[in-house]
């Protein structure tokens, strides 16, 4: 709140951006990551020294990527890349780009950087090799099409949950599909129009449209888990190479 107080009282764009990037950090200790990116979009990075710009678009880059926005921290570390030319400077932001880089899918640019780091150490063979195993094609996380997996259940109710790798979800929600259009039969079979149409149609729409929202859920949610297991293995080597100077 005294952040708050301060930013809206002071005419120093400078100190205002100070306190924005502190009320960020409540923020990220709070693990409201949302909160904490949506308070430093749109600052006013005139007339800033080159280190004070550099902090602001690493801190909206972590804060975006915690927040699970990855394509916007990937701009912020495109624009920060700009701004520095000193590789050596850049180095320590490294890590969270790789990571972000895995998240998006793009194996050959996370690689890219990896091997910038490994080729300034002193055992780079050591590093080169490691990395090249990490990121051997074997090894990437077999990631789901969203739209695959919408369309599936758009013609075959419950396929996309299969696909997504939720077998029995699937089934369920076919079975759940089955059900309704027969009960909608079985209904006007006994010339029960207006309780088909309640129970049959009203459920089978319910469900279908329920249906493709969640094979798009569940293929997301496989995704990010995939992608989640192959950087936590990344992060087992980041975690040695920082603080046991591998």
């Amino acid at each position: 709140m005294e952040y708050e107080r301060i930013i809206f009282s002071t005419k120093n764009n400078e100190e205002k951006i100070l306190c924005k990037l502190k009320k960020a950090n409540c923020y990220k200790q709070l693990r409201e990551f949302e909160k904490a990116q949506k308070t430093l979009e749109n600052l006013n990075l005139k007339n800033l020294d080159d280190s004070l710009k550099i902090k602001i678009f690493y801190e909206i880059a972590l804060s975006s990527h915690l927040n699970g926005d990855f394509k916007n921290a990937e701009n912020q570390f495109l624009q920060m890349n700009f701004f520095i030319k000193d590789k050596k400077v850049l180095e320590k932001y490294y890590f969270l780009q790789i990571l972000n880089y895995n998240q998006l899918g793009k194996w050959k640019k996370a690689k890219e950087i990896f091997l910038l780091y490994a080729n300034e150490k002193i055992n780079k063979e050591f590093l080169i090799s490691n990395i090249n195993e990490i990121y051997d094609e074997k090894n990437f996380p077999k990631i789901k099409s969203i739209k695959k997996a919408y369309y599936l259940s758009m013609f075959i109710p419950g396929s996309g949950q299969i696909y997504a790798g939720y077998f029995k979800e699937g089934i369920l929600s076919f079975i759940f599909h089955i059900s309704s259009i027969s009960l909608g039969i079985w209904e006007i079979t006994l010339k029960n129009y207006f309780t088909s149409y309640v129970l049959g149609a009203g459920l089978l729409q319910k469900f279908y449209f329920g249906n493709l929202r969640r094979a798009e859920y569940l293929t997301k949610k496989h995704n990010y888990l995939k992608l989640k297991e192959f950087n936590e293995n990344l992060k087992i080597l980041i975690f040695k190479l920082k603080f046991k100077k591998l």
